[in-house]
């Protein structure tokens, strides 16, 4: 039930949703309802203002925007991330636990003000566990003052796998379950069906004649998605808030928290319904023969401005990061992520990011970060190589979007085997195919100076928050360290995530500013001298416009 009126037990019958209560006469309003694909079965879910999708934010570019979010749940902490915003100048506001602010426990507020500096289609969820699989999520839009296309005429479409697991830990590892190999459905905007079950679904209204835009977010959390509308062509505008040049493909591959906007042109459409249908793609090789080939969107982009508060120096580093399952652990560099019990941005001097128990070919586990320097330039080659290689990894870097330099991918014979990039060395003792790449390098090093690596596009290169690492390949990417904070940085597959494959990067620390009064939180231990540790209190407020439960 949702909502104050007592809807009690509904029934499925062409589409609608029907009461037991003959008090309710017609069919019960869908938006009162969540039925998700119609299965029978109650599942227990984490909801903002008990609706899924949660409600959408629009906003517009460089509006500020205060959010005050409360938790009426029992018995589990929540933080909301603003997925693709980059916070310049509102570090606190980013929503990680434990990176970026103490959880908001039970009862709590927290007051989420901040000033997007993009505009472009954007989302938020959960950045606890998996609360995001259950339920707490939904879009943030952000308008240009000129937007091509008028807000009347646009939508969200949010695609997701869905299945039936009620216990949050089952949730989690249903994915690996020789039993659960694939969700039981897919919803859009919360909605689908099972089978050929007769369950309400998503019904976007358009009118030809007029131009159309929907913004396409990518709110799986663990499955690669195929979308399409068949009949249409999808002419892709924008991905991850930034434009690109307008291309034209039947489909669109998309990985968890990517969006792609996109027009559709109906002026020659026939007047009619048209099947949107999003199917899972399960094969590591996602490089599929043309027209749908739009999976790494490898177009180039318009030029955008970006905010500079920093000074920009002549200083660059260079940072390789490998990205899998050394030993079958989740990690970066052989790094298992071990989170913070304290708020890593207001709290530094309690965070013990000592990571000296890794070596080249041993993991260990560390609250792994990476310090960059303030105003400098930041060339990251992600990776996906050696035994820990298994599956492309969609990874998102808060606090920026990046630009990218280049994408290498591994040579597919036509019997779908692989060959992993060679332009990567591992190790000086062990072959590239027997190494963890825990310490990676160029073979050639003249490509250090990254204007000599072929290929490389430095001139107008797409720009993303959330790129996608293939299998057997890697990824350049470049940031300018001009947004003080500390980030976090993962696989955006929850799973992945939960495990450790995540790490913080600890940005132009001297220049962060974060607001008065933020909570503290801490462990309360006993020295072994029998004194008692440092004591704090939390602060919250007392009402809010987003309720979780």
């Amino acid at each position: 039930m949702i909502g104050e009126k007592d809807i009690g037990q509904v029934y499925i019958q062409d589409r609608a949703i029907y009461s037991i209560n003959t008090a309710i006469n017609g069919p019960v309003p869908i938006d009162d309802i969540i039925t998700a694909d119609g299965w029978n079965h109650t599942r227990h879910l984490i909801t903002a203002n008990g609706s899924m999708s949660g409600p959408s934010f629009i906003s517009y570019q460089n509006q500020t925007i205060t959010i005050l979010v409360t938790n009426h749940m029992i018995n589990e902490a929540v933080t909301i991330h603003w997925h693709g915003i980059d916070q310049l100048g509102w570090p606190a506001m980013d929503g990680v636990a434990f990176v970026s602010q103490c959880p908001i426990l039970p009862g709590q507020t927290f007051n989420y003000t901040f000033q997007p500096t993009f505009g472009g289609s954007y989302w938020y969820h959960s950045h606890v566990g998996n609360q995001r699989d259950m339920g707490m999520y939904g879009a943030f839009i952000v308008l240009r003052k000129r937007d091509p296309v008028p807000f009347e005429l646009q939508h969200i479409v949010q695609i997701q796998e869905w299945n039936h697991l009620y216990n949050a830990m089952d949730l989690l590892y249903a994915n690996v379950k020789e039993n659960v190999k694939y969700p039981n459905s897919i919803l859009i905007n919360g909605r689908g069906k099972l089978k050929n079950n007769l369950a309400p679904l998503d019904i976007l209204h358009v009118t030809k004649g007029n131009r159309c835009l929907l913004r396409l977010i990518g709110v799986s959390s663990m499955y690669v998605l195929l979308f399409a509308i068949h009949g249409l062509k999808l002419n892709v505008t924008e991905t991850d808030g930034f434009e690109v040049i307008p291309t034209v493909v039947d489909k669109i591959i998309i990985y968890p928290a990517e969006r792609y906007d996109f027009e559709l042109d109906l002026d020659y459409a026939k007047e009619g319904i048209y099947n949107i249908t999003v199917s899972i793609l399960s094969s590591p090789n996602l490089t599929i023969t043309p027209p749908i080939e739009l999976g790494f969107l490898n177009v180039s982009i318009k030029n955008n401005g970006q905010a500079k508060d920093i000074p920009k120096s002549n200083e660059n580093a260079l940072h390789f990061l490998n990205f899998g399952f050394p030993k079958h652990h989740s990690s970066i560099n052989g790094r298992i992520f071990r989170w913070p019990t304290v708020s890593a941005l207001t709290q530094p001097s309690e965070v013990d990011t000592n990571c000296n128990g890794c070596t080249d070919e041993e993991i260990c586990h560390c609250s792994h970060s990476l310090n960059l320097k303030s105003g400098s330039t930041i060339i990251m080659v992600l990776l996906n190589l050696g035994t820990g290689a298994a599956i492309s990894h969609p990874i998102h870097m808060h606090g920026h979007t990046n630009e990218v330099l280049k994408m290498e991918f591994p040579e597919v014979t036509i019997d779908g085997q692989f060959t992993f990039t060679d332009d990567i060395k591992c190790s000086n003792t062990l072959p590239n195919m027997n190494s963890s790449y825990n310490n990676a390098r160029w073979r050639n090093s003249s490509w250090n100076d990254y204007n000599k690596i072929p290929g490389i596009n430095t001139i107008d290169p797409l720009r993303k928050d959330t790129i996608v690492v293939p299998y057997g390949g890697y990824v350049i990417i470049r940031i300018e360290a001009r947004n003080p904070g500390v980030w976090f940085m993962h696989c955006h597959i929850d799973k992945h995530m939960v495990e450790g494959m995540a790490l913080m990067l600890n940005e132009s620390f001297e220049h962060i500013q974060v607001p008065n009064g933020l909570p503290t939180c801490h462990s309360y231990l006993t020295k072994m001298s029998g004194e008692l540790g440092a004591t704090s209190s939390l602060q919250t407020s007392s009402t809010g416009k987003i309720t979780l439960s």
